[in-house]
């Protein structure tokens, strides 16, 4: 069910039932170092893990139905120590995650629901949590299984309603036409 995730010369793969497969590249060929059952009952792993200093991140649902609650995961790779955050729905893409901003980690990925939004999940060390980042307007929301990308300074993303979204960060300068008082208003767009 997942793409491929690389991290200190091992590739993780997941796979919908729960699993995890880690593997080692040698002489040309690769071995199966460990299978892990990360995941029981009905949850499954729907989205690619990404792998950042001994953690992997992925997404999935807690059930087997397309309308179940979906979830943030992360794991140690050392001790399985697994925590998770309930999400707004299931997740079936790669996560894009960055440490560029402060200590803790971020995370940007979509639901395979609606509105079709972008969300960001940030992991302190000490806490997991999530909130959506933009919301489409309501011309512009749909289903969601993209993944978000970064060219550095924007992030993008679509959904099922065959829009590009390009959102950044900072400060527009709007003019006023001339018949206002002001000529120029600053709006804070960092959400």
């Amino acid at each position: 069910r997942s793409g491929i995730a690389y991290g200190d010369g091992k590739l993780y793969v997941c796979s919908q039932n729960g699993h995890l497969y880690v593997l080692s590249f040698n002489d040309g060929s690769f071995n199966l170092e460990q299978e892990r059952l990360l995941l029981d009952g009905n949850a499954q792993i729907t989205g690619t893990p990404t792998y950042v200093d001994g953690t992997l991140y992925f997404g999935g649902r807690n059930g087997s139905s397309w309308q179940s609650p979906g979830f943030i995961a992360k794991l140690d790779v050392a001790t399985n120590q697994i925590t998770t955050v309930e999400t707004a729905g299931y997740v079936q893409a790669s996560l894009l995650v960055t440490n560029g901003y402060d200590d803790a980690i971020y995370g940007y990925y979509t639901c395979n629901c609606e509105p079709g939004s972008l969300y960001v999940f940030k992991d302190t060390g000490d806490s997991l949590t999530t909130e959506e980042l933009y919301q489409p307007e309501s011309d512009y929301q749909n289903y969601n299984m993209s993944s978000a990308i970064s060219d550095g300074n924007k992030l993008y993303f679509t959904n099922d309603s065959g829009t590009l979204f390009a959102l950044e960060t900072g400060e527009t300068q709007i003019t006023v036409p001339d018949n206002q008082e002001d000529t120029t208003s600053t709006i804070d767009t960092a959400n």
